[in-house]
């Protein structure tokens, strides 16, 4: 009886999320731009125009929301003559981030995951609309790549951090 009560209670435990690991249990892999990310819970992977683009799975409340990851090689210089530097791989970001049509930069961080790099915070109107967009843009260093992921929506929508971040700390470098 002791037993089926254990069981029992391990069950429902594991049914509800208890006690057990929040970590995503599917991969998606790029192999042609070299990496692989936990997927979030929630979201599914496709590929659309040699990038991929994240979309939440049937929630009509984030039907604007989007992960893309884009990934290239290093570049051997950013600077004329100068071989390039991971300084000029964020210098050179942010300068784009900031050409964003009414662009407002709030935020500039370094962190670390399986990559280090840097996210940046913003806010900007995306061409042909009015209304102002987040976007969470990280840039992420790796040995032969340089990876970008971007996440996008309405700024006055509650982004999914986690998912968010699921990406950013899981992306690993493949080949």
């Amino acid at each position: 009886m002791r037993h089926a009560a254990t069981c029992l209670a391990l069950f429902l435990c594991s049914a509800c999320g208890i006690g057990g690991s929040s970590e995503p249990k599917r991969r998606y892999s790029n192999e042609a731009q070299g990496y692989v990310i936990a997927q979030p819970d929630g979201w599914t992977a496709w590929e659309h125009r040699g990038f991929a683009q994240l979309t939440p799975v049937r929630s009509k409340s984030m039907q604007r929301h989007t992960i893309v990851i884009r990934a290239a090689k290093k570049p051997q210089q950013v600077v004329d003559g100068k071989p390039t530097t991971d300084a000029d791989l964020v210098a050179a970001t942010e300068r784009v981030l900031r050409a964003l049509p009414k662009s407002t930069l709030s935020t500039k961080a370094a962190f670390d995951g399986e990559l280090k790099g840097v996210r940046f915070s913003l806010s900007f109107v995306p061409r042909g609309l009015t209304r102002p967009y987040r976007r969470e843009h990280a840039l992420l260093l790796g040995s032969t790549h340089v990876f970008h992921i971007i996440y996008t929506s309405p700024s006055n929508e509650p982004m999914d951090e986690a998912s968010f971040r699921t990406v950013v700390t899981t992306l690993s470098e493949e080949g």
